[in-house]
């Protein structure tokens, strides 16, 4: 019990085809063992797999960042410009260029 308990899953267990309090004892350290490493197996499927989504999705993020980060620039010189049109003299924003 204490090897299971310690995560160390290469343990073999004993007894479990015995009768009685020991052997059900046993085969509960089976069902706590085979739990315990199915839960491993699953905890690495899922690691393996938020990678492979992750090297997926990073190209689109990298793309949206990119195209907030162009939205941005835009914005702020717009900003700029309407910064600058309100020091131009109200009679010459009238105007029109050539």
């Amino acid at each position: 019990m204490r090897w299971i308990a310690s995560s160390d899953l290469s343990v073999d267990i004993f007894f479990a085809s015995r009768g009685g309090e020991i052997g059900a004892m046993a085969r509960a350290l089976v069902v706590f063992n085979d739990n315990a490493l199915e839960n491993g197996r699953l905890r690495k499927e899922r690691e393996r797999d938020r990678s492979y989504l992750c090297g997926m999705a990073a190209p689109t993020i990298r793309a949206v960042d990119q195209d907030a980060t162009n939205a941005n620039s835009r914005i702020e010189c717009d900003l700029l410009l309407v910064r600058d049109m309100s020091m131009i003299p109200p009679i010459w924003r009238r105007v029109k260029p050539l």
